[in-house]
Formats: structure tokens, C-alpha cells, sequence
């Protein structure tokens, strides 16, 4: 996959990661595996309905989906052979990383629908400090284009943000919840106050409050981002240009299943029966291999 990150970079990016929440890493996946993870996002979609979109009929489309790699063998090929784990244990820390899911996020042009506010882990049934997103681009992703915005620092208000509808035709989020999986209220977590109370919809109101991470990105650039870290995304404005991304999700070595509200696997238990679900309960590490172990230090 990769080219090798020197250790100086490397360093870099983890402290940037652990300040912000967010980090971009450049020209770190080859080109040989952008082919073929275009290949099969691209083969995932001409095979997809409208139950796989979140925006409406004639506004472009936005298509998500979930644990495609089951499905998807150039994506499952990436997951296990391209050496992306053990950069994902070097950035966290981690003495293990197993795999959680991925979700191909395609936003095509003339699609205005924007990516809400949101953090991972309200709609994730996992707790813990060492979980991970790698967001690969597989088109050139700039603000224009739908790229993605963090907030910077708010994996670490010390605050849970409820569940939001991402989608616009459908009874779900983008990770396939209804509303009454969603939960009520927001909580402005610690050291909130009335000037900055930090909740989602001071955010949408109120940028000026907050700094933001974002960048311009190319296909062999990764952007990674921390579950708690608050993120969004406009649509895409321009009439020509795609935006391909994959999103690809990690466990390291503290993240504990958390079965206590509701999350995106309840559903899939629910519609995808077939879809092997974790012999946990709340507060287990996760150690099912429904999420497979991917890189271990003590195998390295």
C-alpha cells in the first residue's frame, strides 16, 4: 500500500491527530491500490438501488454503504494485505488493531446534500480511547467538492452528541437508523458555557467559535480522525468532479463493546440477519473475530 512514513512525519502526524482530533498524511497509498479500490466502489455502485442514497431523486446522489468488504474484494484485499494497519497502530499506539467496518461515502456532482454535524461513536457501540477512521480519497476532495471539516480538539470535550438523519429519502442515517433509534437532546459536556456551548447546533449557527481542521486532498493522501472528533461536510458543488472516499474504521487495544443505546449494528442484526454479530456484552473488550485481528506487535 503504503509508502513507508519516516518516523519524523510519522511523530508529526500522532501529535497532530492527538491535538486536534484530526490529521491529513500525504501520498501514503500507491497507486496501484487507488485502481482497485475505484474499481470496486465503482462496481458497488452501478449495483446499488436508492435505498443506498441519502439524498433526494434529481439532487445528484449520495451514496453510502456498509461492510462492503464482505462483499467487495478489492476492498477486503486493502483491508488485509496493504500494511494500513500497522500505520494505524503506530499513529494510536496499539499493540493490536483489528478491523471494525468500512462505509464508501460518494457525494457526485450537483449533489448539494451536505454531511451533518456528527461524531462516530453516538451512533458506534463501542467505547474507548484507541478507535480510528482513514478516510481515503479516490478523487481530488477540496471544499468545493464535499471534502470534510473537523472541529478541532472536540474529541476531547468530554461530551456525547446525539445521533443525526442524514438522509433525506429514507428512514435512517447514514449508518441505517430510524428515527427512534436516535437519541434525544444534546449534552454541551464539559466547559461549555453560554459564549461557547459546544453542541452540534452551535456549530451549524455559530462557526466563529470554533476552529476547524480541513484540507485539500488527493487520491494517495489519507485524512484520519478520532470517533469523538466532530465532523461534517458540504455538498458538491461542482457539475464535473466526484468525490469517491472510503472511510475505513479500527479497533486498538482498549475498545470495548458497548451495547447500553442504540447504534448502527442493531440495525443491521435486525435487516441483515445473515451479518455476523459479536458475542459480547456491554463493557467486554472486543476481541469477536466479527472484527478481525489485522496487525499485532507481538506477531510483527
Amino acid at each position: 500500500m503504503t509508502t513507508n512514513v519516516d518516523s519524523k512525519a510519522l511523530n508529526e502526524v500522532s501529535e497532530r491527530y492527538d491535538l486536534d482530533g484530526a490529521a491529513v498524511i500525504r501520498d501514503v497509498v500507491s497507486q496501484p491500490w487507488l485502481d482497485r479500490l475505484a474499481e470496486g466502489t465503482d462496481r458497488l455502485m452501478s449495483g446499488s438501488g436508492a435505498d443506498r442514497d441519502f439524498s433526494r431523486p434529481g439532487e445528484g446522489r449520495f451514496f453510502g454503504d456498509l461492510f462492503a468488504y464482505k462483499r467487495i474484494p478489492e476492498y477486503r484485499a486493502f483491508i488485509f494485505e496493504s500494511g494500513i494497519a500497522r500505520l494505524v497502530a503506530d499513529i494510536m499506539g496499539a499493540n493490536t488493531v483489528r478491523f471494525f467496518y468500512d462505509q464508501p461515502l460518494v457525494k457526485e456532482p450537483g449533489t448539494p446534500k451536505r454531511t451533518p454535524w456528527h461524531i462516530d461513536s453516538a451512533y458506534w457501540p463501542c467505547a474507548g480511547w484507541q478507535v480510528m477512521s482513514v478516510w481515503v480519497p479516490l478523487d481530488v476532495a477540496t471544499p468545493e467538492t464535499g471534502m470534510v471539516s473537523y472541529v478541532k480538539g472536540s474529541h476531547k470535550w468530554d461530551a456525547f452528541y446525539p445521533m443525526e438523519n442524514w438522509s433525506d429519502n429514507s428512514d435512517g442515517t447514514a449508518d441505517g437508523l430510524r428515527d427512534e433509534d436516535m437519541s434525544p437532546g444534546e449534552n454541551p459536556g464539559s466547559g461549555a458555557s453560554a459564549k461557547q456551548p459546544r453542541t452540534l447546533a452551535d456549530i451549524r449557527e455559530h462557526p466563529e467559535h470554533y476552529e476547524f481542521a480541513t484540507w485539500d486532498v488527493k487520491p494517495g493522501d489519507v485524512v484520519i480522525h478520532h470517533m469523538h472528533t466532530i465532523h461534517g461536510a458540504p455538498g458538491n458543488r461542482s457539475q464535473t468532479q466526484r468525490r469517491r472516499a472510503i472511510a475505513f474504521r479500527f479497533f486498538g487495544d482498549d475498545a470495548r463493546w458497548d451495547d447500553s443505546r442504540p447504534h448502527f449494528m442493531r440495525r443491521l442484526r435486525r435487516n441483515a440477519p445473515d451479518l455476523p454479530y459479536p458475542d459480547h456484552k456491554t463493557g467486554d473488550l472486543i476481541t469477536s473475530d466479527v472484527f478481525p485481528v489485522l496487525w499485532s506487535r507481538n506477531a510483527a
